[in-house]
């Protein structure tokens, strides 16, 4: 749901509404016994120079997309909301 909200994708209401729905489906999975492990990988904008090297290297490139360029200046943008997520 975070690209969606940032994005603007989804309106508030969908977002909360979203929010509650996955709260309440792994408290159902907790409930019946299942162990729920939820990882966040978070790499510092700047310790992720390979992002940069990786634009100037032909056979990575084609990995970047436009997209991946665009949502890389959406990053205080994200921060909030990924916050929240947790």
């Amino acid at each position: 749901m975070l690209v969606e909200r940032v994005e603007g994708f989804a309106t508030e209401a969908e977002w909360q509404r979203a929010y509650k729905e996955i709260g309440s489906f792994e408290r159902q999975l907790k409930d019946f016994g299942c162990i729920l492990a939820k990882f966040w990988i978070h790499i510092s904008r700047e310790s992720n120079s390979a992002f940069q090297r990786t634009r100037g290297q032909r056979y990575k490139a084609w990995k970047l997309t436009e997209e991946d360029w665009r949502n890389r200046g959406k990053w205080k943008t994200m921060r909030g909301p990924r916050r929240k997520c947790w």
